[in-house]
């Protein structure tokens, strides 16, 4: 029927439009690996969070993670980068 076509070509037009920032999460997450950090790479949950997110963790308190995020800021041209407790 019509309805799915749309609904499929949804669903692909949505892959092929995040397909480049796929590609840029993975070279962020090299590029963080390369100075010694392990990176998860969260994919977009949806329209609540559309966007991907990239998590490093198992730092001993909030001041460690603090200290992580000026390094990594200052090692990378990434900027923006916060602390949070979320898994």
């Amino acid at each position: 029927s019509k309805g799915a076509e749309a609904r499929d070509y949804a669903a692909i037009a949505k892959e092929e439009h995040l397909r480049p920032l796929e590609t840029q999460m993975r070279r962020l997450q090299d590029q963080l690996a390369s100075l010694g950090y392990k990176v998860r790479i969260a994919p977009p949950d949806g329209p609540a969070q559309p966007s991907y997110r990239a998590w490093l963790g198992g730092y001993a308190d909030r001041e460690s993670a603090d200290a992580a995020v000026h390094q990594i800021m200052q090692q990378t041209s990434l900027t923006g980068l916060w602390v949070s407790n979320q898994p």
